[in-house]
């Protein structure tokens, strides 16, 4: 089928604490359609940049949806660890909808860890982006 070899796919790693406008080389990440985000918002310095630069990336006229994955690390007493209800949170503040999709089960021997040994993975587009959006 034509239409299934006609697609392409790059990847690039993105450094939350600089402007976006800096990393469009070797792929502009403002072409990007989809933003696949895994294991990558759980220490609290580095959420409100990951927040923001996830917001830019679904700003109108740029990628429509990411597939964001996240493990509870945080326990009450948490001082650098964030949780999920709260990453959640600050997504929503910044114009973002989230919705559940599912949950995977994690590796051998990690079910000691403060949220268990499951990854809940989540669709975030920006409020209001298309039929889809929560």
């Amino acid at each position: 089928d034509s239409a299934v070899s006609s697609g392409s796919a790059a990847a690039q790693a993105l450094d939350w604490l600089l402007p976006l406008e800096a990393q469009r080389h070797p792929v502009d990440v403002f072409a990007a359609e989809i933003v696949l985000a895994a294991e990558c918002a759980w220490l609290e310095e580095l959420v409100d940049p990951f927040v923001a630069t996830l917001a830019a990336l679904l700003a109108p006229r740029r990628a429509s949806v990411c597939i964001f994955a996240f493990r509870e690390r945080a326990r009450a007493s948490s001082t650098c660890f964030v949780s999920g209800e709260e990453v959640l949170r600050r997504l929503g503040r910044a114009g973002c909808d989230v919705r559940r999709r599912e949950a995977v089960a994690g590796r051998p021997g990690m079910e000691e860890a403060a949220g268990g040994n499951t990854t809940q993975i989540f669709e975030v587009r920006r409020r209001g982006a298309g039929a889809d959006a929560c």
